[in-house]
């Protein structure tokens, strides 16, 4: 019944054609194919496996789409993006950047943005600098919160990951000298600074531009990611 249902659905939306209805409830190549497709045009990994976030997009009614598209258009004439030939739009929905030079896309990825308790804003700006092989200082809240949790679970982490811990005064101190269960968010007096390389949390380029927000786009050592969907 699942997959009946399934291939009712994207009939509606244009992925299967209606003389693959047919089939009913066996999950043949095509409805594959239209899984696939309905999961590039959602933003979704294309790997025609029916998870969590596929079938949430599933149960998204029409009637929403028509309110997010409506919402879109607002949002396209309140800030009136004006772009030039060559620019980058890294769609957050979409989960996807591309950059464009007249008209055409020229390079296009996969990307992840924010999550769900900290999500990415959205601006618009003007890319100034670009760093290959970039060093990073861990943001007060990602130290305090995550990468204490880190070396909580696995001590040594920090070590391994190339990162130099500085107290207020800029001296450094060892992780080993630290008690990190008694350390935390709103007690937390060190700075974490991880050196450029392959464990580096930017990966290897790092791009800036200025934004009221302090973000930024950046690769990542852990491509990995992008092969999950839920």
């Amino acid at each position: 019944e699942a997959v009946g249902a399934i291939r009712a659905r994207l009939s509606v939306t244009g992925e299967l054609s209606a003389a693959d209805m047919a089939s009913g409830n066996v999950y043949d190549p095509n409805l594959v194919a239209a899984v696939k497709l309905f999961q590039r045009n959602h933003g979704l990994n294309d790997d025609g496996v029916i998870g969590a976030r596929t079938i949430e997009e599933l149960n998204v009614s029409a009637e929403e789409r028509v309110r997010q598209i409506l919402l879109n258009m607002e949002r396209m004439r309140e800030e009136g993006p004006r772009f030039e030939a060559r620019h980058l739009i890294a769609n957050i929905p979409s989960q996807e950047v591309k950059v464009i030079e007249d008209g055409k896309v020229v390079f296009y990825t996969k990307a992840i943005f924010g999550k769900l308790e900290r999500k990415s804003p959205t601006l618009s700006s003007v890319i100034h600098t670009v760093k290959l092989n970039p060093d990073w200082t861990a943001p007060a809240r990602i130290a305090a919160i995550d990468e204490v949790k880190r070396e909580r679970a696995n001590p040594g982490f920090l070590d391994a990951k190339g990162f130099t811990i500085y107290d207020r005064n800029g001296n450094i101190v060892r992780a080993s000298d630290i008690n990190w269960h008694s350390v935390g968010p709103g007690n937390f007096p060190y700075t974490l600074k991880q050196a450029p390389g392959p464990e580096n949390a930017l990966g290897p380029v790092k791009f800036d531009f200025p934004n009221d927000h302090a973000v930024f786009l950046h690769g990542t050592p852990t491509v990995k990611l992008f092969e999950k969907q839920d």
